[in-house]
């Protein structure tokens, strides 16, 4: 498997406790959109037992795919596929893509294909 870089721990919202939702992305992908609340640190929670676990975010939970606003040679859309937890609705994801300081999105796609919009009003 190809090494694709260093990773950072992304907040993407919260579930219905209020505890916060945590994606586990590629740096370039976080810096590329400028995500507040980067952490370069390994988020721990406790379990029942009082044990420190690691909270690794989204792996193998889905994902979706984000368009760069780049074309490739041939000239198709590129797109950063992000990983996001179980508990992330439609309306979530697009809350957390609005909060990108930088190349902000327009849309994003499911991993069924739907391509939803983002509001930015």
């Amino acid at each position: 498997m190809a090494e694709l870089g260093p990773r950072v721990t992304v907040a993407v919202g919260k579930d219905s406790t209020g505890k916060a939702i945590y994606s586990y992305m590629l740096k370039k992908h976080a810096d590329f959109f400028k995500f507040p609340g980067v952490q370069n640190k390994i988020v721990t929670r406790k379990n029942k037992k009082g044990k420190p676990v690691a909270i690794r975010g989204a792996i193998g939970q889905g994902h979706i795919k984000v368009p760069t606003g780049k074309k490739s040679k041939k000239g198709a859309k590129r797109y950063y596929q992000m990983p996001m937890p179980a508990g992330m609705t439609i309306a979530k994801i697009g809350e957390f893509l609005k909060t990108a300081s930088k190349n902000k999105p327009d849309s994003f796609v499911t991993e069924d294909g739907v391509t939803y919009p983002i509001n930015t009003k």
